[in-house]
């Protein structure tokens, strides 16, 4: 009896242990999503009835914190709207899909991982609230009455997150738009008390989680959308108990967050054009919500805004474009982002969108951000039709978010069209994702196989400008004993000339992609490394050609796999696109390339240029003659200290000497930002959801056990006891260990 008491008791304890290890395993996971939830009095619904007014929950409202977009006008609304009460989610950019036209849990998984996201903002009550707004038909209130209904009963219901449901972003964007609901609400002649208390209780919950450390996204703008949204909260709903918890959190982090999200050059630090867009975006709001708080702003807040709004200005193009280094979309923003204004006091004015032209002339460098904006010709009175804009890049900011390896990188838009380009705003989610990260997707020059998170530092040394030249000189160093240094220069309006050298301990092959936009068309001419780039549509073209050290082929690739070169992505559509392979050697090898945008006159009887590279061997000293007999002739003399530029034609020739004026490396300001980076790191207590890897651990767990138990039947039946005993204690044993370092470094969340 006795026996099979102790063999009872061992199984017992062993089920107990690896249920205590499955416990230990799924425990981080709940506590990361539960919040200590206060139902909220009827006197604080009634006095929120009341206060704030129905003109500042409408201002709320339109602080819209889902992905940005072009706005929607009212038409497009409405249709909108209908197709989501016929069950079709529409957004711009994407194919519709089929939704329920009530909310439905199983529209989370719908689409797109962005049409996920979108969707669990509830874009469809926001199209639904919208179009009742125009046209006052009950119909779209109705329904999205009951999609909020029925969102509160299925998110409060959870106990883990599930697709985008509770992802920060998700959250902070649902909250302008449950204030929309209610503004609605409070005044209408069928509302109850029921709904209410149910959509401030989703409002708290939803204040607790973006306030929740282990929420809290430090490196990237997600952190200051889920701080507006807090700010939005407290101004929405005054009364709440939690308001002041959810504002002090806020105004806490912002003190923290900001000095490294937006430089004080003015530029966002997220290594990408288009989220300077949003650094404007966010910033303004978080300026008017402090105003609407009650709370004063610092003098150098708006300092630091008034050149975020300058810097954004003058990347924006013309034509409403965005220069694609990082994660930037190709889609043209007609007014920019919404904008604030200084009141008296410091404070902040209500958000508006004007297209604030830039001078768009000249040079704007940016050392410490790690950009150059050479806007050609620099009379900024001269026609847009007439403009060209080059971009450099050489920003890297370890730890922050939407790095692409692109440093030393440049972008070419003129005749009011992009030419050189990189890749873009390549999805999330998608298999090639990791591709476009890393070096492939820009014409960075780089070591073939080059890892995009490879130790290294990058920056601007020289520049020279005058009315009609431009150069700048930009050093990566790293990884190891590589280094390349960029030249880049532009004569005037139509030729530009960009000079790499490599230099290294050992003999690696390096690779630049020269990426076209996708509608224009790229064929070999007749001369070694001779391409001719043509906008069939607009009757335009560039010759490019290109030389290097050691005589290699340059390659036409598109939509090219292995290797990963020759894409675009346009809107959300990953193209392929023309694209010229570079290789060179990176021990003591060069490349040289030269484009040269042609009048559309001329095209009929366009001669390749002849071009010449002497005194190669030499870091700063240089010789680069470029002819065709015709219009184009130019020698370019560099020596240490300053270019000389010779230029010939038919009639006359004129030439110039420009000197180098030396770019301070900013050390100090590089190193603060680092420094704070590191800080917000050390100090987060961030963790991403593992719902997944604990369920595939569970189950691999369960089936171990299963394996575990057959196993100890086998041994008592066919070794002695004393061989089973010690069997059981060693099992126990493995599985607290096996529970102890699944915790501690298998599923050990990342920040």
């Amino acid at each position: 009896m006795s026996k099979i008491n102790i063999k009872y008791g061992l199984l017992l304890t062993r089920i107990i242990v690896v249920t205590l290890v499955l416990i230990w395993i799924w425990t981080p996971e709940f506590l990361m999503w539960h919040v200590n939830l206060k139902t909220p009095s009827i006197e604080i619904i009634t006095q929120s009835r009341l206060s704030p007014s129905k003109n500042v929950l409408t201002e709320l409202n339109r602080m819209d914190l889902k992905p940005p977009s072009n706005p929607l006008d009212d038409s497009q609304i409405i249709r909108f709207a209908d197709k989501a009460l016929n069950g079709i989610l529409s957004i711009p950019g994407f194919d519709d899909i089929a939704v329920s036209p009530i909310f439905d849990a199983s529209d989370l998984s719908r689409g797109s991982a962005k049409q996920q996201l979108i969707f669990a903002s509830l874009i469809t009550v926001d199209y639904l609230l919208e179009a009742y707004r125009i046209t006052n038909q009950d119909k779209f209130y109705i329904a999205a009455y009951k999609s909020i209904q029925a969102f509160c009963n299925f998110e409060s219901s959870r106990f883990l997150d599930i697709g985008f449901l509770w992802n920060d972003h998700a959250i902070a964007a649902r909250i302008p738009v449950l204030i929309k609901f209610w503004s609605f609400y409070r005044d209408r002649d069928d509302f109850e008390v029921t709904l209410a208390r149910q959509l401030f209780e989703l409002i708290i919950r939803s204040g607790h989680l973006l306030a929740k450390p282990e929420h809290y996204s430090w490196r990237t703008g997600h952190g200051i959308i889920q701080n507006i949204g807090l700010l939005q909260i407290s101004v929405a709903f005054p009364f709440l108990l939690e308001s002041e918890h959810f504002r002090n959190v806020a105004i806490q982090r912002l003190s923290e967050h900001l000095p490294y999200y937006v430089n004080e050059e003015g530029v966002t630090l997220l290594h990408s054009a288009e989220y300077n867009y949003g650094g404007v975006r966010l910033f303004s709001m978080v300026m008017r919500l402090y105003t609407l708080n009650g709370l004063s702003i610092p003098e150098k807040w708006w300092e630091k805004y008034h050149k975020a709004v300058n810097f954004y200005d003058t990347l924006r193009r013309p034509d409403g474009t965005l220069p694609m280094f990082g994660d930037t979309r190709s889609i043209a923003d007609w007014l920019g982002p919404p904008k604030t204004f200084q009141l008296e006091d410091s404070a902040a004015g209500p958000l508006r969108r004007e297209d604030n032209k830039s001078d768009r002339a000249g040079l704007s460098l940016y050392p410490e951000a790690g950009y150059a904006i050479w806007w050609y010709p620099p009379d900024q009175s001269i026609n847009s039709q007439l403009k060209s804009q080059l971009v450099a890049t050489w920003s890297y900011f370890p730890g922050l978010g939407h790095k692409l390896a692109d440093e030393l990188s440049i972008l070419i838009w003129a005749n009011e069209r992009n030419w050189i380009t990189n890749v873009g705003y390549w999805p999330y989610g998608h298999p090639l994702r990791l591709k476009v990260e890393s070096w492939e997707g820009s014409n960075a020059p780089h070591l073939i196989d080059e890892n995009k998170s490879s130790t290294r530092t990058a920056k601007s040394t020289k520049f020279a400008a005058n009315d009609e030249f431009f150069y700048l000189e930009m050093i990566r160093n790293g990884p190891e004993n590589f280094s390349v240094r960029r030249e880049v220069m532009q004569i005037e309006k139509n030729i530009w000339i960009v000079l790499d050298k490599f230099n290294d301990s050992i003999q690696r092959n390096t690779r630049t992609n020269w990426t076209f936009s996708p509608d224009l068309i790229v064929r070999k001419r007749d001369g070694a490394n001779s391409f001719m780039v043509s906008d069939t549509q607009k009757n335009q073209s560039i010759s490019a050609i290109i030389r290097t050290s050691s005589d290699n082929e340059a390659n036409i690739l598109s939509g090219s796999i292995d290797p990963f070169a020759g894409w675009v992505v346009i809107d959300e559509t990953p193209m392929p696109a023309n694209t010229i392979a570079v290789h060179s050697n990176s021990e003591n090898g060069w490349q040289l390339a030269i484009f040269i945008l042609h009048d559309n006159a001329h095209l009929p009887n366009i001669v390749n240029p002849t071009v010449s590279f002497s005194n190669t061997n030499h870091i700063d000293q240089w010789q680069i003659d470029i002819s065709n007999n015709c219009e184009i002739n130019f020698l370019l003399d560099r020596t240490k200290e300053q270019i000389h530029l010779i230029k010939k034609n038919k009639s006359n020739s004129s030439e110039f000497m420009i000197n180098f004026t030396d770019i301070p490396y900013p050390r100090d300001e590089i190193s603060a930002i680092n420094q704070l980076v590191q800080s917000a790191y050390e100090k987060s207590t961030r963790r991403v959801p593992l719902i997944s890897y604990r369920t595939k651990v569970s189950y691999l767990l369960l089936v171990l056990f299963v394996f575990q138990e057959f196993c100890l039947l086998l041994i008592r039946k066919y070794f002695l006891a004393i061989t089973y005993y010690r069997v059981q204690v060693a099992a126990l044993l493995f599985w607290m260990g096996m529970g102890f370092w699944l915790m501690e470094y298998y599923l050990v969340a990342g920040k």
